[in-house]
């Protein structure tokens, strides 16, 4: 089970707290689902991890000129056009 559909997983693994536990659920899809759930939590703490890690070896240098010039290019108003009905 991969997929996104964490609430079904988190009930038939018979995670509280989030859900309510399965009845039904057998011990072969409860430590399936809890493997699952697991190993997703798992994957994202990496992933959040690895995400830290680079943006801590970035380093953004602002310099302090003061004579930037900005240049506006046109509006961010779409032209108004007339539609069948306005004529």
């Amino acid at each position: 089970m991969s997929s996104g559909i964490s609430r079904l997983k988190k009930h038939k693994a018979q995670i509280k707290g989030f859900v309510s536990s399965c009845p039904n659920a057998s011990k072969e899809d409860i430590a399936k689902c809890k493997a699952a759930v697991e190993e997703g939590s798992k994957n994202k703490k990496e992933k959040l991890q690895e995400a830290k890690d680079i943006r801590e070896e970035v380093t953004i240098i602002k310099e302090e000129d003061g004579d930037e010039e900005v240049e506006i290019v046109g509006t961010r108003k779409r032209p108004h056009t007339l539609g069948p009905m306005d004529k």
